[in-house]
């Protein structure tokens, strides 16, 4: 024992991963504990990772981790989605005006009965999610309340999500590193967006509601696309939830599921996005839109900016995979409202909301140092 402990001490020494500092180390922090997490739901109830020994023995290094994670998310989110598509009730009709002669004693039975007709279908809600998930994810009032003034909306479990269980899908538009190039104001573009999300590798989900009009309406009426609304853990309380980068390329997505992914790149939807109170109507224009007030070397900027933009989405042509973003419970969830540590940048300390507390503040310094 005391020679297999040796070789493996030597073994973690020879590996980068072991020196990482900062953002990287806080990634490497995040795959380990998304690695115990899913691998404990995929081979619930036999749990047969319990030690760093056992993590040893299975998946050591970095990759071979995230590789793993990829897999499991993956899985529970095809397997949840086909799920929904199969168990998801039909929409209900939209409600008719009535005319104003209607007889108020036949008005009042309507609107009984349309009342009668929601609550049913909210029951079958219920019932398709937790044939499809195994347990329901509503919106509803949150809990947090910070200084006597309530979150707002906040998304709760009824039921019980097992450690490791995806609980939600962050909707959006999906902004590539390139893609921040072209818009006309960079990153200004989101000043006051409150529903923005940064993946380790620097993708950014866009969830504000103008982004989500984008999104096709199949996939925002699934109750998981719903992680923009979780809230951060108000004062004395904790995280549940662990956010979880991951890709899903097409071939490995059946063709039913893709209205069911709530996600568009933004390259699908450039020219609708672009002409959203930016000023710019094309991206030919990009070059050449604002040169007349702004002069030559902001014609010259613009330029660049979309020349680099351009080289980096022709080398990403082979990344091919939708980057998404995903919520993992980090512990067993049941009936609650779910938490996710926003880790919002030390840095930008004075434009940070006032109801926002810190939650385990080492891993906001990891994350942005």
């Amino acid at each position: 024992d005391a020679m297999r402990r040796a070789l493996r001490q030597a073994r973690q020494m020879l590996r980068p991963e072991t020196y990482l500092r900062g953002a990287a180390l806080q990634e490497r922090l995040d795959i380990l504990r998304l690695y115990l997490l899913t691998e404990a739901q995929r081979s619930w109830p036999d749990i047969h990772l319990r030690t760093l020994d056992d993590v040893e023995d299975t998946a050591p290094r970095m990759h071979q981790q995230q590789s793993a994670v990829q897999s499991n998310v993956t899985g529970q989110i095809l397997r949840m989605l086909a799920a929904w598509r199969n168990e998801q009730p039909s929409p209900l009709p939209p409600e008719a005006p009535l005319d104003n002669k209607t007889p108020p004693d036949i008005a009042a039975s309507l609107a009984e009965l349309r009342d009668a007709v929601v609550a049913q279908h909210e029951a079958e809600l219920r019932q398709a999610q937790r044939r499809s998930f195994g347990f329901e994810v509503r919106v509803g009032p949150s809990s947090a309340t910070h200084r006597g003034i309530g979150a707002g909306a906040g998304v709760f479990v009824d039921g019980m999500a097992r450690m490791g269980a995806v609980l939600a899908l962050y909707p959006g538009v999906v902004f590539y590193p390139s893609d921040l190039m072209k818009l006309p104001t960079g990153t200004e573009r989101f000043k006051g967006n409150e529903h923005l999300i940064l993946r380790y590798d620097r993708t950014l989900l866009d969830a504000s509601a103008s982004s989500l009009a984008l999104v096709p309406g199949t996939a925002l009426s699934c109750p998981l696309a719903v992680a923009h609304r979780v809230n951060h853990p108000p004062p004395g309380g904790g995280a549940n939830a662990l956010a979880c980068s991951v890709e899903l390329s097409a071939a490995d997505v059946p063709a039913e599921l893709h209205a069911l992914l709530p996600n568009v790149r933004f390259q699908q939807v450039e020219w609708q996005m672009l002409s959203q109170g930016v000023g710019v109507g094309d991206t030919a224009r990009l070059a050449s839109g604002n040169s007349a007030r702004n002069g030559p070397m902001a014609a010259l900027d613009q330029m660049i900016r979309f020349s680099i933009s351009e080289m980096a989405a022709a080398e990403a042509q082979h990344d091919r995979p939708l980057r998404m973003l995903v919520l993992v419970a980090s512990r067993d969830i049941e009936d609650e409202e779910v938490f996710l540590n926003y880790r919002l940048n030390p840095a930008t300390k004075s434009t940070w909301p006032e109801w926002y507390v810190p939650y385990a503040a080492e891993e906001a310094e990891r994350r942005w140092s």
